[in-house]
């Protein structure tokens, strides 16, 4: 008898065994189960209901599957706390997570607009001022947060009107490297001050390497009897005589290789204005403050922009003073060496001795204002 109670006994004890791990597995499957229906449901609500129901998934499955001893109060508190802590960790990571995603997603489909561009450099730059003003301005500071916002802000002004802006420190350099595009013409302004452009080797070269390809310069310089101008000859910046400004831009005029420089009152003018006209194609201009310092440059191919710099150019030749003690011109024997279209060209026929840079200027003038 005793060996069969003791059979019995252990059947008996196999199979609560057996239901206790069944009803354990079947718990499991449930959370599980229960678990992937949350995580679908949950697709549609947003990024933070998932997070906080894994979580919260997370704390169940700590307090209930947790293998400690049930006898032990120590463990049981030891559940509890780790359940907690493990939810709050869950929390924070998975907000963390979330917004660098959010961060990514945002670049990608930035990237995704930018892949477009034809050019790689410029995709590249755009793409990293998109980061880099995410990693340091959002979030921060408002005061400087919205300088950044109103930086970004003229940028996307500018360019809706054609134009890229260019930081005056990098102008003179920037503006000398457009020289070597030029294939038929330049035509430029020169706004009171010498200094700021003609000290600058690189653009001095500009002009000359231009002339030696057999691209004529012509330059406009503007005076004005009130305004402080520099000049290349002294460090002074004071009002000048138009006879001292005249006798600058005839330095200037040898230096840089131009073939036909004028100089311009500006009280003749309506509007003041430092340009440049490259093959009636390109326009590069630099903005001047009301005493007429340079404050930044920007460049355009805008249709109406270029427009809008011809008209300015013929209101310049309206202006010029008609005796020759403002204008400066390159010698004959100069211009048949550097511009070969007029070697061919005889004096009294063709044009008045000393004077062939006056037909080359009408030329190019006529080219680029005459069709306005």
């Amino acid at each position: 008898m005793d060996s069969q109670n003791g059979e019995l006994t252990t059947r008996r004890e196999r199979f609560l065994h057996a239901v206790s791990q069944t009803k354990d597995l079947i718990l499991v499957l449930l959370f599980v189960v229960a678990a992937l229906v949350f995580i679908i449901v949950a697709q549609s609500l947003g990024d933070e209901a998932i997070i906080i129901g894994l979580s919260a998934l997370l704390f169940v499955a700590t307090e209930f599957f947790f293998p400690i001893r049930s006898d032990d109060p120590l463990a049981t508190n030891q559940k509890h706390f780790w359940a907690i802590m493990l939810t709050i960790i869950s929390l924070v990571l998975g907000f963390s997570i979330k917004g660098s995603l959010e961060t990514l997603r945002k670049i990608e489909s930035v990237s995704a607009v930018f892949g477009e561009l034809g050019n790689k450099e410029i995709e590249d730059e755009f793409r990293k001022i998109y980061v880099e003003y995410h990693k340091h301005f959002v979030g921060g500071d408002p005061v400087l947060d919205g300088w950044a916002t109103r930086s970004l802000a003229y940028l996307r002004s500018e360019m809706s009107r054609g134009w890229i802006p260019i930081p005056r420190e990098l102008a003179s350099v920037e503006i000398g490297r457009i020289y070597p595009q030029a294939r038929d013409s330049i035509i430029a302004t020169n706004v009171g001050s010498t200094k700021f452009y003609f000290t600058d080797r690189i653009y001095v070269l500009s002009n000359t390497d231009a002339r030696d390809r057999g691209v004529p310069v012509i330059r406009f310089y503007l005076w004005g009897g009130q305004q402080k101008i520099e000049l290349t000859s002294d460090d002074e910046s004071k009002a000048r005589t138009i006879d001292d400004f005249r006798k600058e831009v005839s330095r200037m005029h040898e230096q840089s290789g131009e073939v036909y420089s004028a100089v311009v009152d500006t009280a003749k003018l309506q509007e003041v204005r430092d340009i440049l006209l490259l093959d009636n194609r390109f326009v590069a201009e630099t903005l001047l403050s009301p005493t007429w310092f340079p404050i930044r440059a920007r460049a355009t191919q805008d249709g109406e922009n270029i427009r809008d710099a011809r008209l300015y150019l013929r209101a310049l030749v309206g202006a010029v003073d008609n005796e020759d003690k403002g204008v400066f011109r390159m010698e004959d024997k100069s211009v048949k060496r550097y511009f070969h279209k007029y070697e061919r060209y005889k004096e009294s026929e063709d044009y008045v001795k000393g004077k062939l840079a006056d037909r080359l200027f009408s030329d190019i003038i006529r080219t680029v204002i005459g069709s306005l």
